[in-house]
């Protein structure tokens, strides 16, 4: 065979194998043709359902898709937008119809009937219709809600006085006044609708920016959440009870806060420092006592304490990650005659919200005076923060205090409120 010749046979079946291996590729890119990115198994809570997908080559296509066995629709967008949805579980099967490529479905569902909320208060919780939860939490108490996974429209909150003859619901005007009225729709205030927390200290609370004088020592007050879903529908109501009781003389209070927040200032070599300090005042006292008599309707009995956890938090108001950042701990000895057992995890989600954790065994030989302080954190703070705000925090919902049987031991006062301060401004060359 000439030269030429073979290098024509060459030629020709590498074209063949270049278009059999283009022909195999394009093949397999079309059988990935598009992806949902509309999430499987989620539940609508509108009859107006948005189902999207993308397509792997960014080109627009023609696709068929078919409800639950119906007919199917044609669409050249990638997405489809149904209406008039039942309530239920549904599948919608989707298949590109000017390119060869799989059929593909997703499973999705629809529930029409109104969000639910869960209340809780101080590792107590109350759901829906079902609990009334009367408990003492002292002068101070932060309650929090939450929605399941619908989205919410509209949010609201009622407070009501309870007293023999029923209750007597509380009206707010929206410039730090209250007065009583007849209704609870009277009562009703609508939040932001991200609102999911209020925190009563000293008997008053906050509300969208006012102050209220609102509750009394020794009363019982019924907080009502409400929440109507983007369709406006309204969902199951949830409630909680409670009541700030004189339980101590303040001296005597059992109370976890951050007592002390130390600070100095950035260099133009080095990092500033933030040192906190959390202790818990008068709770081994008052855990020493197994059985509080409050009132004839609350009686609460504990065994010898065991384990503390507590979740505190330094962040920025501007939102710089990772400039602050935990440098030291120190948690010193907590009770005469028994071991201290400390622990402390660093959240995934933030350098500097810390989880602190400490388990007494007891131990009579044990012989060194104990302390209130339950732990010393020492943070970093980057130089880019100087002159800036922070906030310190024990935050809400990763704290309990239980004995030896593993029960929450109720009373005890955790200070959850958000307190601000500013870094101090770097210091130059000559300042140090």
């Amino acid at each position: 065979m000439k030269k030429k010749e073979l290098y024509v046979v060459l030629f020709l079946s590498m074209s063949i194998f270049f278009v059999v291996f283009i022909s195999s590729c394009t093949i397999k890119v079309n059988n990935l043709i598009f992806k949902f990115t509309t999430t499987e198994n989620t539940t609508f809570s509108t009859s107006t359902v948005l189902i999207e997908w993308s397509t792997v080559d960014g080109i627009k296509h023609h696709f068929s898709c078919m409800l639950d066995n119906s007919s199917p629709t044609n669409v050249n967008e990638n997405f489809i937008k149904l209406s008039g949805i039942s309530a239920g579980k549904h599948v919608i099967k989707i298949k590109p119809l000017d390119i060869e490529g799989d059929e593909k479905s997703l499973n999705f569902s629809v529930d029409l009937s109104g969000p639910s909320v869960t209340v809780k208060a101080t590792d107590r919780t109350g759901i829906a219709h079902d609990s009334n939860d009367t408990q003492p939490f002292g002068r101070n108490t932060l309650i929090a809600w939450q929605y399941d996974t619908y989205e919410i429209g509209r949010n609201f909150i009622s407070f009501a006085e309870v007293r023999d003859d029923g209750l007597h619901y509380i009206k707010t005007d929206g410039n730090g006044n209250h007065s009583f009225v007849s209704s609870r729709d009277e009562s009703k205030i609508e939040l932001d609708k991200y609102s999911r927390s209020f925190y009563v200290s000293n008997n008053k609370v906050e509300i969208e920016d006012k102050e209220y004088d609102i509750f009394d020592v020794g009363k019982d007050y019924y907080v009502e959440i409400n929440g109507i879903n983007t369709e406006g529908t309204v969902g199951k109501t949830g409630y909680i009870t409670f009541r700030l009781n004189e339980r101590y003389v303040d001296s005597d209070t059992p109370m976890i806060y951050i007592s002390s927040v130390e600070q100095s200032a950035p260099t133009p070599s080095s990092s500033g420092t933030i040192r906190l300090t959390v202790k818990a005042q008068n709770v081994k006292e008052y855990c020493d006592i197994n059985v509080h008599e409050y009132f004839s309707s609350d009686i609460t009995y504990n065994d010898e304490l065991m384990f503390i956890q507590l979740e505190v938090e330094v962040f920025s108001i501007d939102f710089y990650e990772d400039y602050i950042i935990l440098k030291n701990i120190n948690m010193p000895h907590f009770k005469t005659g028994y071991d201290d057992y400390n622990g402390h995890n660093i959240s995934e989600y933030s350098p500097s919200d810390i989880y602190i954790y400490k388990t007494l065994v007891k131990n009579i030989s044990d012989t060194l005076t104990g302390t209130d302080t339950l732990a010393i954190l020492e943070f970093s703070t980057d130089k880019r923060l100087s002159g800036s705000e922070i906030c310190t925090v024990i935050n809400y919902g990763n704290c309990c205090i239980r004995d030896v049987n593993n029960r929450s031991i109720d009373g005890i006062q955790i200070d959850h409120y958000m307190y601000n301060y500013m870094i101090p401004e770097q210091l130059t060359s000559a300042e140090f």
